[in-house]
């Protein structure tokens, strides 16, 4: 038996444990369309051994002709492989770039707000923030101007703290530069209520 016989065969025997292994492949480890194409130059390969084998066996020369074609269409078959699996290594580069930037953005935040704590705390006026007419926070003093504690304001609508009314034309002149808008502003007077 020629050495070249034996080689071919056991190529072919490899390339086909290959492809065997190629269909099982779970789809969370390699996507759907890389599983396609990895088969396809798996099997094409194949195709070449069993035609090699056949050639060097005395066999038939009959499938030599078509090994051309299936060694041309290997590169796009392995390319279109890769291409998947380059683009997700890409994505998940993208991802990362994405995530730290995410976690930057969130550290930066936390910093503001923690500055803005600290300031708020130190003055000596009441400062609450206020998200759709609720109150979501407020400094040491706020509570204390109002007569409550810390927790009974905490999600209390603040119209239940402060009536506005708009005052009279003759106190609330309009202002000669207005805005690009041509918006007047409007002036209010705040009533606060205690709790008692």
């Amino acid at each position: 038996m020629d050495l070249t016989l034996i080689f071919h065969i056991f190529s072919t025997i490899g390339f086909g444990l290959a492809l065997l292994l190629a269909f099982r492949i779970q789809k969370n480890l390699l996507g759907h369309p890389s599983r396609i194409f990895l088969s396809l130059f798996l099997l094409i390969y194949f195709l070449v051994g069993v035609s090699n084998v056949l050639k060097q066996g005395g066999v038939t020369n009959y499938f030599d002709r078509f090994e051309y074609f299936a060694e041309i269409l290997f590169p796009p078959a392995f390319l279109f492989f890769i291409f998947p699996i380059f683009s997700l290594y890409i994505f998940s580069i993208y991802m990362k770039q994405d995530f730290e930037k995410r976690m930057e953005i969130e550290q930066s935040l936390i910093e503001s707000e923690k500055k803005f704590r600290n300031l708020s705390e130190e003055i000596a006026d009441g400062v609450a923030v206020i998200i759709d007419g609720k109150i979501k926070w407020v400094n040491k003093i706020f509570p204390k101007i109002f007569g409550f504690e810390y927790d009974e304001l905490l999600d209390k609508n603040i119209d239940s703290l402060m009536q506005q009314v708009p005052l009279p034309l003759h106190e609330n002149p309009v202002p000669q530069n207005n805005t690009a808008d041509n918006q007047s502003e409007t002036r209010y007077e705040t009533t606060g209520f205690l709790k008692d």
